[in-house]
């Protein structure tokens, strides 16, 4: 029996919760209301049939009472309970609409997000293009006049630096064993100190047309760090836009002004990496391609 009525209750919570469920009907979902306006109506008419039918079939008796009274006695109740039934309904439906409302919010308040970090994600790559621009317009500032009022411009320049760096070195250190008199005064080409010594010498002269271009390598590197987070695509972009000669400038400038965090970036982005070696002071600098830095012993 406890089985028999638990089962009898489960069945009717089922057709209560399907009564009153907003799954799977329309966006309105009248369709428990039209029900229960059915059930009114039939109950009110099946009411109206039986008053009448009482009243007409021995109207001398009275058992069932004057007919306005019985039938309004009869139905009060159940329209009450009918009413009370409908606004529950209501309140179910109305608790439905506003749990979808909430997910559309949630949704639009998620697509809004995603807009915002469009917009400055778009705006990102607008300043790295703006800060590309830059360095573009520095390289071609750049202009050299020779002895011979020879003038050279743009990347062309950063070629005849490269060249100058590779000829300070070359006077000024030994390659292996040397007799003369004049390597007395030379260091060992593979000395660490002997590339930091000639390069210092070598930005003494040229540093002031270089330090621009610098600074701008720089800048947008970080920025392709804190805004872009090292996009590949845009590193290798940007990488691309390098000759052999200005990458063995900006390797052999991190390494001796000891900046780590150029260094760092440049290790990061593997910037200098595939470098060819023939442009490198020294082919065994290849090793230090990788981290931008002199080894420490």
């Amino acid at each position: 029996m406890p089985n028999f009525a638990k089962a009898c209750i489960d069945r009717l919570f089922s057709w209560f919760e399907s009564f009153v469920s907003s799954e799977g009907s329309d966006s309105l979902n009248v369709r428990p209301l039209f029900w229960l306006f059915i059930s009114g109506a039939f109950l009110v008419f099946s009411v109206l049939v039986m008053d009448l039918v009482f009243t007409f079939s021995d109207p001398s008796d009275g058992w069932h009472g004057t007919f306005g009274d019985f039938f309004g006695g009869v139905v009060n109740p159940i329209l009450t309970f009918l009413t009370f039934f409908g606004l529950l309904i209501t309140i179910v439906l109305q608790k439905a609409e506003l749990r979808e409302t909430r997910k559309e919010l949630a949704k639009s308040a998620s697509a809004l997000d995603e807009q915002v970090k469009q917009f400055a994600r778009q705006g990102n790559v607008a300043g790295f293009y703006k800060l590309v621009d830059n360095h573009m317009s520095i390289v071609s500032s750049i202009d050299l006049v020779n002895k011979d009022g020879v003038r050279t411009f743009g990347r062309d320049c950063i070629r005849v630096f490269r060249n100058r760096l590779e000829q300070k070195f070359r006077d000024k250190v030994q390659f292996g064993p040397d007799k003369t008199f004049q390597s007395i005064f030379k260091e060992d080409a593979k000395n660490p100190e002997a590339v930091k010594r000639v390069f210092k010498s070598f930005w003494e002269d040229d540093g002031e047309e270089l330090q621009p271009y610098m600074a701008s390598v720089r800048i947008t590197l970080s920025y392709l760090e804190s805004q872009l987070s090292y996009d590949s695509h845009f590193v290798r972009m940007y990488r691309a836009l390098f000759t052999s000669s200005e990458l063995a400038l900006i390797f052999y400038y991190a390494l001796v002004v000891d900046d780590e965090e150029l260094s760092r970036q440049l290790s990061v982005t593997s910037f200098c990496i595939n470098l060819d070696p023939s442009f490198l002071l020294l082919t065994e600098h290849n090793s230090w391609l990788s981290e931008c830095r002199i080894p420490t012993p």
